[in-house]
C-alpha cells in the first residue's frame, strides 16, 4: 500500500541526455506511483550556469517522456545560490534541517526537516519530510500525460553539435542564447573530453582482460 517512485541524482560525469536515457531504462512508466524526482546537490565541477542548463535539459526530457513536470529536490541554500527563479514553476522538495520552514521566495511542495528519524526495521536514522499546507500525496501521484512527439533540444547536445548553446537565466527563468565559448573554455572542454576518452579506453581494456 506504500506509494513508491524513482529519483535521479544529477551528476556532471555524463551528459544530461545520457543520464535521461539511463533513467527511462530503469524507471518504467507502468511501474511508477509517484512523479519522477531529480536530486540536485552538487556543483563542484560545474558553474551555476552549466548546472542550470543541464538540469533544464534533464527536466525537459523527463517532462516530454513522462508527460508531467518532475519534482526537484535540493537544499534551501543550494536553491538560492544556483537555481532561483529559473525553476520556481517546478514542484519543489526542499531540505532544511531546522524547526523553521524553508524560505526560498517561492512556493514549495515538500520539506525535508530532519535526518534523525527512526523507523522500526531500519537500524540507521532516516530522513523525515512533510507536505506544505495546501498539498497532499495526491499532488505527487503520477498520472501519465501525453508525451510530446519531438523532445526539446538539449543544451549539452547543442554544444556537442558545435551549435550555439542556450542558457537558463537564474533571475528571469527564461532561456536565452549564451555567448560563444572562449578559447580557454574550449581548451578545458577538450582536456575533459580527452580525459573521459582515456577513462573509457581503460575501462574497456579492463573488461576485455576480465573476459579473458
Amino acid at each position: 500500500g506504500v506509494k513508491v517512485g524513482s529519483y535521479h541524482y544529477l551528476t556532471n560525469r555524463s551528459s544530461a541526455t545520457a543520464q535521461f536515457q539511463n533513467f527511462i531504462r530503469t524507471a518504467r512508466k507502468d511501474e511508477q506511483d509517484l512523479i519522477p524526482f531529480i536530486d540536485v546537490e552538487e556543483c563542484s565541477r560545474w558553474t551555476s550556469q552549466q548546472l542550470r542548463d543541464s538540469l533544464k535539459v534533464f527536466a525537459d526530457l523527463l517532462e516530454d517522456y513522462y508527460g508531467c513536470k518532475p519534482m526537484i529536490y535540493t537544499s534551501e541554500n543550494f536553491f538560492k545560490k544556483h537555481l532561483g527563479r529559473a525553476f520556481k514553476d517546478y514542484p519543489l522538495f526542499i531540505a532544511k534541517y531546522s524547526a523553521t520552514a524553508p524560505n526560498i521566495g517561492y512556493n514549495w511542495v515538500m520539506w525535508q526537516y530532519s535526518d534523525k528519524g527512526t523507523i522500526p526495521g531500519i537500524k540507521s536514522n532516516v530522513d523525515l519530510s512533510r507536505l506544505n499546507k495546501g498539498y497532499s500525496m495526491n499532488d505527487l501521484i503520477y498520472r501519465p500525460g501525453k508525451a510530446k512527439s519531438k523532445p526539446r533540444g538539449s543544451v549539452k547536445d547543442a554544444v556537442e553539435r558545435k551549435e550555439k548553446p542556450t542558457s537558463v537565466d537564474m533571475n528571469s527563468g527564461k532561456t536565452k542564447a549564451a555567448p560563444a565559448p572562449s578559447k580557454r573554455q574550449k581548451e578545458e572542454e577538450k582536456k575533459i573530453a580527452e580525459k573521459e576518452k582515456k577513462e573509457q579506453e581503460r575501462k574497456k581494456k579492463l573488461a576485455e582482460d576480465d573476459a579473458k
